[in-house]
């Protein structure tokens, strides 16, 4: 059996946390900059809707094509998906311990070898070409 460690800390802002059962309010930390990691944007309620309209058509295109669509999860097991990854993506890639198993988890950096799983592990038998079209969440 896993061995699990206790969390002794304060969870500030989280609900249910020992900080909020105290009525504490979260704020940021003085000296705290608030940005984003390079790379990422906030999308307005106007181009959040531009965005989605562009996604959907995309998407409606792949269906007429015959791409069925499906929704991969955020993370896997790490071991299984560094399988599809170059040395690159291998060392830029998010690891942490799930609390449940205690395994290495990753964040995925790149979709292809969630694809690839999905193929080998729901799709097998299927004749191809095997036709899907990872859709993101929502």
């Amino acid at each position: 059996m896993a061995e699990t460690t206790k969390f002794s800390g304060t969870l500030r802002g989280f609900p249910n946390s020992p900080a909020m059962e105290r009525g504490e309010q979260s704020s940021p930390a003085p000296h705290a900059k608030l940005r984003l990691p390079t790379g990422m944007r906030d999308h307005a309620p106007a181009a959040a809707s531009a965005r989605r309209r562009i996604v959907d058509g995309l998407l409606t295109v792949f269906e007429r094509h015959g791409f069925a669509r499906v929704i991969t999860p955020a993370f896997e097991y790490e071991e299984v998906l560094a399988l599809g990854l170059g040395d690159a993506a291998r060392a830029a890639t998010f690891r942490f311990v799930e609390p449940s198993s205690g395994e290495v988890v990753a964040l995925r950096p790149d979709i292809p070898p969630q694809i690839a799983r999905l193929i080998a592990t729901r799709y097998r038998d299927e004749p191809g070409p095997v036709r899907l079209n990872p859709s993101p969440i929502g």
